[in-house]
């Protein structure tokens, strides 16, 4: 993982300055998401200033991004690629003609700078919604991330892709839960999740989108192997 992100993060060494290594960012990065702590906690963890980790952990958030969404996050195209999303559906949940199981997601923010009321949600407190669309196995097919304050129906009219779905097929219904499950998952294993989000609204959305990827199972892998890197060394 360290090795295919290197050539985003890498930077080189000045007269000045040492830069961090890019598996530093990355082990940095990674705890903040999946223990949920802030920024003061992880300087003195890492030994690496507070102002260091407010830049790199958004760029190390996009590298990601970049990097594994082509071959992770995969939404079908073709019909016969939405028939296999729903013929997996019909024989592990019983629920037919269904080509994903959609929900949106309130994650708690601080309220943006001339943010005003655009981010207040319904329990009036301060949201950007996830919107999310998962198969039958709990793997996210689309995200949409960055509706402010808005219900789940307001937020599926305004997602990017909303063109590239089937629109005769079901995508809420009583299979709802299985994304519900998906989430839940997501929120179990990425702690950050479930804390106020400091960070300006941009990187948030980096963020959010970052955690859908990090649930593929071979990036799971990748992300033990950098791990038992960064206690080696």
């Amino acid at each position: 993982m360290v090795e295919r992100l290197m050539p985003m993060l890498k930077k080189k060494d000045t007269k000045m300055r040492f830069t961090q290594e890019v598996g530093l960012k990355l082990a940095v990065t990674l705890r903040h998401l999946a223990s949920g702590n802030d920024y003061t906690s992880l300087q003195y963890s890492f030994r690496i200033s507070k102002s260091s980790i407010c830049r790199f952990i958004p760029l190390v958030c996009q590298a990601i991004i970049d990097t594994y969404k082509p071959e992770v996050m995969k939404c079908p195209k073709a019909p016969e690629e939405w028939n296999n999303v729903a013929k997996r559906f019909a024989s592990k949940w019983n629920y037919f003609n269904c080509v994903g199981a959609l929900d949106g997601k309130h994650i708690t923010i601080k309220k943006p700078k001339g943010g005003g009321s655009l981010y207040i949600n319904y329990k009036k407190f301060h949201s950007i919604v996830l919107m999310a669309l998962s198969n039958a196995k709990y793997r996210f097919l689309f995200v949409d991330v960055g509706a402010g304050g808005a219900g789940d129906g307001r937020t599926w009219q305004k997602c990017n892709n909303r063109a590239g779905l089937p629109q005769d097929r079901n995508h809420r219904s009583s299979a709802c839960r299985v994304v519900e499950n998906a989430v839940g998952l997501l929120q179990m294993r990425w702690r950050v999740f479930g804390t106020m989000m400091q960070q300006d609204v941009q990187a948030q959305w980096n963020g959010k989108s970052e955690w859908c990827f990090l649930e593929d199972d071979q990036l799971l892998t990748s992300i033990e192997e950098t791990k038992e890197l960064c206690n080696k060394t």
